[in-house]
């Protein structure tokens, strides 16, 4: 990695002034898996934006470390991180993190990189002994205790982060409120007990949640090998499915929340006239879900001729978008749309709880869509999910013709092995077995690992399917992979 580039990446810090004390902070994203994810992340930018705005911390003072970006220079500075050794890539992340000299640390984990969260955080016990760690994200959201528990941090920020730091920040900075005040945390006190305060509730008014603050990151490093300089942008907290793969409603609630057609316009002007940003990309779960606003937020886009500035990105439910409003997204610049199918088989509709109107055919409803779709000339993606316990071969044989046919009309269909998360974890946790896939998926096994986690490995588990042999259940899922295109290279181990 070139010493420009090791400065603007790792060198970020945040500055509190207590007495004579001066307390240094620093705002990381871990990396997101095998995959290294190539858009800067929404979460961190969002607290910091809200930090800022707040007056705890002075702009000039605080910036964001993207440890993907890291990885992503580094292999692009000549470091094979591909075929790195779990103790190397260890090291470099660990040397990156500590080498910031900050006193208080902030991560954002997701289940796969809690082990890597847990190793990194002794190896900064050790650089930095009075160094205070809080974690955020689905993790702890999830399973706060347990995330404490087993990453060593000090506190868990738990759903919705950006109030609850700030009130978090404010206790380390001035010692108030007192820290069994502070909704929305969990932290370990002086006997080394874990306590759990009670949910805070979450923010009605999303306008009031300033901007994304992108520009605290290098945007020019993710940009340096896009063609499209792109950002992230969501319009929306919550889902009010019930899906039992998905975590979402826990974390951001059953009741969603819409930001105003105006604020989001505002800030997708912001992304294009300040930034130079060709595309934006709407990490809403569920984009077209209130029908009317999608229709207005779109108008608006043509009305100021956003759409000639730059193409957008969503994905959405096939229930909640017809042929009109896809051609209404054409016009409005949309460049590409994911349906999220994740199942047609009716025994995994029923498990997934995906709560599908009983009037729609889902099969020739999803024909339709992806024909017209690909017709208007956008780019299809369309996610599935293999592994619901119920499937038989036949049934899962008819899905994989399905996904073969719509790959012939120009789809890129996704395959996923389903992991046991959310409601299905808690269903099925005492049947749980090994992945059958888990090596061929990934490049290394758990490394020093005896006994996986469901909570923390679900990537290493299966729900045992009814009607399969292990034999069948891995043929059919690598044919399915195989059809689909989504057989990709081994990525690095995290």
């Amino acid at each position: 990695m070139s010493p420009q580039r090791s400065v603007l990446l790792v060198f970020i810090f945040s500055t509190f002034k207590t007495g004579d004390v001066i307390m240094r902070l620093a705002l990381i994203k871990l990396p997101m898996g095998a995959h290294l994810s190539s858009h800067p992340p929404l979460g961190i930018t969002y607290l910091a934006s809200y930090i800022i705005q707040h007056n705890i911390i002075e702009p000039s003072d605080i910036c964001l470390c993207d440890l993907d970006l890291v990885l992503h220079n580094a292999y692009f500075d000549g470091l094979d991180i591909l075929h790195l050794s779990k103790g190397e890539l260890l090291k470099l992340l660990a040397d990156t993190i500590a080498g910031l000299n900050c006193e208080i640390i902030g991560f954002t984990v997701y289940n796969h990189n809690v082990r890597l969260l847990s190793d990194i955080v002794k190896e900064i016990r050790d650089k930095i002994p009075d160094s205070i760690i809080i974690i955020g994200g689905p993790f702890p959201t999830l399973f706060p205790k347990m995330a404490l528990k087993y990453t060593g941090a000090d506190y868990a920020v738990i759903g919705e982060g950006e109030q609850t730091l700030y009130e978090l920040l404010n206790y380390l900075a001035t010692g108030k409120p007192k820290l069994n005040r502070i909704r929305g945390i969990a932290y370990v006190d002086k006997e080394g007990n874990i306590k759990l305060n009670p949910r805070r509730e979450l923010i009605s008014n999303l306008d009031k949640i300033p901007f994304p603050a992108f520009d605290l990151l290098p945007l020019d490093e993710y940009w340096e090998f896009d063609y499209f300089p792109s950002l992230p942008l969501i319009t929306s907290r919550g889902c009010p499915y019930q899906c039992t793969f998905c975590s979402e409603r826990i974390i951001w609630g059953k009741t969603v929340r819409f930001r105003s057609i105006k604020n989001v316009i505002d800030e997708i002007e912001r992304d294009i006239y300040d930034f130079g940003v060709r595309e934006i990309l709407f990490y809403d779960s569920t984009f077209t879900l209130n029908r009317d606003r999608t229709i207005n937020l779109l108008k608006e886009i043509i009305n100021r001729r956003l759409n000639d500035e730059v193409r957008f990105f969503a994905q959405t439910r096939i229930d909640c978008i017809d042929k009109k409003l896809l051609e209404l997204m054409k016009q409005g610049g949309f460049a590409m749309i994911t349906f999220g199918v994740e199942t047609v088989i009716k025994s995994s509709i029923v498990e997934a709880n995906k709560g599908y109107p009983h009037y729609i055919d889902v099969i020739n409803h999803i024909k339709e869509l992806v024909k017209h779709a690909i017709k208007l000339g956008l780019y299809v993606n369309v996610n599935f999910i293999i592994g619901f316990p119920s499937e038989t071969k036949d049934e899962l044989l008819k899905e994989l013709q399905l996904i073969k046919e719509l790959r012939q009309y120009g789809a890129i269909p996704r395959v996923h092995l389903l992991n046991p998360e959310g409601e299905l974890l808690n269903k099925y946790k005492d049947e749980l077995i090994s992945n059958p896939t888990y090596y061929r998926e990934f490049s290394s096994p758990l490394e020093g690992i005896s006994e996986p986690i469901p909570e923390i490995d679900s990537d290493y588990f299966i729900i045992p399917p009814k009607n399969l042999s292990i034999d069948e259940y891995v043929s059919l899922f690598e044919e399915a992979m195989f059809i689909s295109g989504s057989i990709e290279p081994a990525g690095i181990y995290l």
